[in-house]
């Protein structure tokens, strides 16, 4: 939990999970944004779910209050991460937009 976290100084919590299906990414989001609503303070965090049906919480998660994201320079060190290229331009399209 955050509040572990929290006890044992970490800066950033990342929560990464492996969904069992679509719900489950959206219930990760809301549980982001419900997060950050309820402490009306920033929490910061890094959730993200894996795999090719995460991938969009990787590229959404900032709108639902996930402090940061991240992609691979090389070699993927996990299932669903974009190469750090093709994450600049999705980010750098989705910015243009808020």
């Amino acid at each position: 939990s955050l509040q572990k976290c929290r006890n044992l100084d970490a800066d950033i919590p990342k929560i990464a999970v492996m969904q069992t299906c679509r719900r489950d990414v959206l219930t990760l989001l809301c549980a982001t944004r419900r997060n950050v609503i309820q402490n009306m303070q920033i929490v910061r965090s890094l959730r993200m779910s894996m795999a090719g049906t995460g991938l969009i919480s990787r590229l959404c998660g900032e709108v639902f209050g996930s402090a940061l994201t991240f992609g691979a320079a090389g070699k993927a060190s996990a299932p669903g991460q974009m190469g750090v290229n093709d994450l600049n331009t999705v980010l750098n399209l989705l910015h243009k937009s808020l």
